[in-house]
């Protein structure tokens, strides 16, 4: 299996973020040299998994974006509307909601299902019932990190 050079490292990821069709290429000529495919057929099944992979890829980390703006956009708000509403933060309410959030996120972590329940496919209801848990208590955690700081913060810059 042949591995990335390091100093083609940036120019993969600048490629996969604004060039996907140029990556797509780029990944195709990776598999051919590998030598995964011996026949035209599967170096089309190849190409065309390429581009699927890609294109889940891009996806995925766009909808992450857009949750992680949301959390944070979220629990920015919620922080310096409580600021004006309930005035600075305690001490106590605010390690409160800080140390829940931690929590919160150690238990989605540490409480993930993980390889003992997944399956080939990856589509059973379990694992995506296990996967919409997981995101959930990811995004109420750092919700909860969020609103802590922007509480605190708020308070002092006023």
């Amino acid at each position: 299996m042949m591995k990335i050079k390091k100093r083609h490292t940036i120019r993969l990821l600048f490629s996969f973020i604004f060039c996907p069709k140029e990556f797509v290429r780029t990944a195709d000529e990776f598999a051919k040299q590998q030598g995964s495919e011996s026949k035209s057929g599967e170096n089309k099944k190849a190409q065309s998994f390429s581009a699927r992979q890609t294109n889940y890829l891009r996806q995925a980390l766009g909808k992450s974006f857009g949750l992680v703006f949301g959390v944070i956009l979220a629990g920015s708000l919620s922080g310096i509307l409580l600021n004006e509403l309930c005035g600075p933060a305690g001490k106590w309410p605010a390690r409160i909601i800080l140390y829940s959030g931690i929590a919160i996120l150690l238990w989605a972590t540490l409480g993930k299902g993980g390889w003992s329940i997944r399956s080939y496919s990856g589509s059973t209801l379990p694992e995506q019932v296990d996967d919409l848990i997981f995101r959930i208590l990811h995004l109420l955690g750092a919700y909860m990190l969020v609103l802590a700081a922007t509480w605190q913060v708020a308070a002092v810059l006023g």
